[in-house]
């Protein structure tokens, strides 16, 4: 299990300093990166601290209608709402993250998308 220490210590190390990750480490933290971030490090019980934070800049940037947006200052899209409940439920026990948690599914479960066209030369 070396790999799998040292793949989790890497991830851990490289949050960015204001809490989160990003897609690649020069840029600023995004939503997605974040939120897979924190359910991997839960999933191996790595690194409490920096999970933490990481939590808190999903709840940081949750709007008031509950939807999380893909990126800091973005108020849509907001698919990356589920991921973030995810990562909050993970941190069930901590009573802090039980109220973007449950706004976020209210949220998914209020939302509606637009139906998908299919394009038959694309997908048959």
């Amino acid at each position: 299990m070396g790999w799998q220490n040292d793949a989790i210590e890497r991830l851990s190390q490289s949050a960015h300093p204001a809490g989160g990750w990003a897609y690649q480490t020069h840029l600023e933290p995004s939503a997605e990166p974040t939120a897979c971030a924190c359910l991997a490090l839960c999933a191996h019980d790595a690194e409490p601290k920096s999970v933490r934070r990481g939590l808190q800049w999903l709840a940081r940037q949750q709007q008031e209608s509950g939807g999380v947006a893909v990126m800091a200052g973005m108020t849509s899209p907001c698919w990356v709402t589920g991921l973030a409940a995810l990562a909050w439920t993970n941190a069930s026990e901590d009573a802090e993250f039980a109220t973007p948690r449950n706004r976020g599914v209210q949220w998914l479960l209020e939302t509606e998308g637009k139906p998908f066209k299919s394009n038959p030369n694309v997908y048959g």
